[in-house]
């Protein structure tokens, strides 16, 4: 019983340590939104797409909305890519390093578990912890 009180309350101190030292950090929100049209992606495709590229590039976050037909355009979902790290510049992202995400991350996107013994669920760390957010724009 002893022990796990003690690898509960190590864990704690785990989330609070970085919860504190994440915001030296920058989340970076690369601009403009990326279109997928909903004839060519569907919902699931946006969330394994995330879950996917995530393998990759484990410091990122992908959001998207849904966008309705309007006029002469098509419905369409608009994926914005967040990443947290030192900040964007022209020849790198800044990204935080791997080993610190794997650590960080439960999910690689919304309740698919990545790793059990994670901190914090993704969208937590950068929607609810008050991180800093710039944007980066890019062409497409």
């Amino acid at each position: 019983m002893y022990h796990q009180f003690l690898n509960q309350a190590a864990y704690a101190l785990d989330q609070s340590i970085w919860s504190v030292l994440l915001k030296n950090f920058i989340i970076t929100a690369y601009l403009p939104a990326t279109e997928y049209k909903t004839k060519y992606y569907s919902e699931q495709d946006m969330e394994n797409n995330a879950a996917g590229f995530y393998g990759a590039h484990p410091a990122y976050y992908n959001t998207w909305i849904y966008e309705a037909a309007k006029k002469d355009k098509n419905d369409a979902y608009w994926q914005t890519q967040h990443n947290i790290g030192t900040g964007a510049s022209s020849f790198h992202d800044g990204s935080l390093n791997n080993a610190a995400c794997q650590y960080l991350f439960i999910d690689s996107y919304d309740n698919v578990v990545i790793n059990k013994d994670g901190l914090f669920n993704r969208s937590f760390v950068f929607n609810s912890l008050g991180i800093p957010t710039t944007s980066k724009t890019f062409q497409h």
